[in-house]
C-alpha cells in the first residue's frame, strides 16, 4: 500500500495518468486483498484501470478486456483506432 500510495502522491503531484494493468487483480495470496490505485483518494480521476478474462478465468484463448476510467479518459482511448 505504501509504494501505491507513493505513485498516487507523484501522479497528483506532477498532473499524470496512471494506467494500471490489473489483469492479475483476482490472483492474490496470504490472505492480501488486491488495492487498485484508481481507488486510493483522487486517484479515480486521473487513472485508466485495464483488465481481461483471459489470466483471471483461464481462458488465455479469448482475447476479452476492458478499460475502466472516467469518461474523459476512456474517450480517449476508445478514439484509438
Amino acid at each position: 500500500l505504501d509504494e501505491l500510495k507513493a505513485i498516487a502522491s507523484l501522479a497528483q503531484e506532477h498532473d499524470c495518468i496512471v494506467v494500471g494493468d490489473e489483469v492479475y487483480e483476482h490472483l492474490v495470496y496470504d490472505g492480501r486483498t488486491h488495492i487498485p490505485i484508481a481507488s486510493l483518494p483522487g486517484m479515480w480521476e486521473r487513472s485508466l484501470t485495464i483488465s481481461s478474462a483471459g489470466k483471471s478465468f483461464n481462458v488465455t484463448g479469448w482475447k476479452i478486456g476492458w478499460i475502466l476510467g472516467p469518461p474523459v479518459l476512456t474517450a480517449a482511448v476508445r478514439a484509438i483506432k
